[in-house]
């Protein structure tokens, strides 16, 4: 089967990240699948400037194609973003209207926002196949419920919309959330058409990665690795950070905080007025480099502010690189499922208390390493049996079969 995914944000792992439907992608490939990843070429994941050909030409890697679509730059989060949101639905429509390097039999819309779902179920028609609705956030619930925007807004309106109406239209819905599947059914759609497949880890990736031998003695390494947005609130962990400086008796910690988004610079302002020389802001690394990075750490820091629609579980690549990595972590978030208190591999608090956090980081600070290192364990064997990518993938292909039999009868 000739399978289409949409990512607006996807991009092969020579030019940005090995994410989620990277690592599908390759276990669908093992099931006879051909696979091609439609994505922009003008998007903030990349880490390095791609130009797109003309014409356009696919790039394959590890057996995946991607195809960079040209699309409105941007910077930040105005009105730039949805030009560049909208400019992506027009090209990746425009494109399949007259191409001939890719026939799909079946179409996958991810939907890091709708746009690009909306892009897939249009493509979908266009050659009369089943569509998949990957629902990774919902929109424009989530922005709703951080504030960003009101329910009432026109963007709101059309969001609310639009998501009813590819809910309608799917053939089956991937929701990344484990209880999203009851935002979805209180608007009328069907239970049966919703199968569950959260994000997870490639582990080829972190096949190298061991726990600590030994302690540090010079000082306590505590990291945050991921994104710099408004929902993480890191200023937290500034405060946090002062509150155990101006602790006498608080063993010596350093805080590295690394990644990228619109709240670093200020995150860099706030450390320099709280003359923290001991918190390390530093730009994002590759995905690749993630696993050699994580086990320079001692402890490891998830953090999320408070947000209503948590209440439908959470599903962050981040986490499930924390957990693989065999280092304890302190998880402050309030959503429906912990995956560390399943895992017992931390310490669980309440977000945006600062006091909270300086003890949690404190407490696992003053542990022996061998009782780090059983947090440790248990979170690894945790994302072993619940998020490889291979179980995750194998999901997948049992929906893909699916329809395919429905389709042959």
């Amino acid at each position: 089967m000739k399978v289409l995914i949409i990512n607006h944000y996807a991009s092969p792992p020579s030019l940005g990240m090995s994410g989620r439907h990277h690592a599908l992608s390759k276990q669908l490939t093992s099931y006879g699948h051909e696979v091609l990843i439609l994505a922009s070429a003008k998007h903030p994941y990349l880490n390095v400037s791609y130009q797109p050909t003309k014409p356009l030409q696919i790039i394959e890697e590890e057996n995946i194609k991607y195809l960079l679509l040209p699309s409105h730059e941007y910077q930040g989060n105005g009105i730039g973003r949805l030009l560049n949101m909208l400019s992506f639905l027009w090209e990746a429509v425009s494109f399949f209207k007259k191409q001939e390097l890719f026939t799909p039999d079946l179409v996958i819309g991810s939907s890091v926002h709708p746009f690009a779902a909306l892009a897939g179920e249009r493509i979908a028609k266009r050659y009369d196949v089943p569509f998949y609705f990957e629902v990774r956030d919902f929109w424009p619930q989530t922005l709703v419920d951080m504030g960003v925007i009101s329910k009432k807004h026109p963007l709101s309106i059309l969001f609310y919309r639009m998501e009813k109406y590819l809910y309608r239209e799917a053939k089956k819905i991937i929701v990344l959330l484990p209880y999203g599947y009851e935002y979805i059914c209180n608007l009328g759609i069907s239970r049966e058409k919703i199968v569950y497949i959260p994000n997870g880890i490639d582990l080829d990736i972190f096949s190298d990665v061991t726990k600590p031998q030994k302690d540090r003695s010079e000082y306590f390494a505590v990291m945050y690795l991921g994104s710099f947005g408004p929902a993480n609130n890191l200023d937290i962990l500034l405060e946090a950070a002062a509150i155990l400086r101006q602790e006498t008796d608080a063993p010596k910690i350093n805080w590295y905080l690394i990644g990228s988004g619109p709240e670093k610079e200020f995150l860099k302002q706030k450390s320099k007025q709280l003359n923290l020389d001991n918190v390390f802001i530093q730009d994002k690394v590759p995905k690749s480099h993630v696993p050699r990075l994580l086990v320079k750490a001692d402890a490891l820091i998830f953090h999320l502010r408070q947000v209503d629609v948590f209440k439908y579980g959470i599903s962050p690549n981040k986490l499930f690189d924390y957990l693989a990595s065999f280092r304890p972590i302190v998880y402050a978030c309030n959503a429906r499922n912990n995956p560390v208190a399943e895992a017992q591999a931390g310490i669980s608090i309440s977000p945006e208390d600062p006091k909270a956090m300086a003890k949690a980081i404190a407490k696992l600070a003053s542990m022996s390493l061998e009782d780090r290192n059983k947090m440790g364990q248990s979170g690894r064997l945790y994302v072993e049996k619940n998020h490889d990518y291979k179980s995750l993938g194998k999901i997948l292909n049992h929906c893909l079969q699916e329809v395919s039999i429905s389709s042959e009868w």
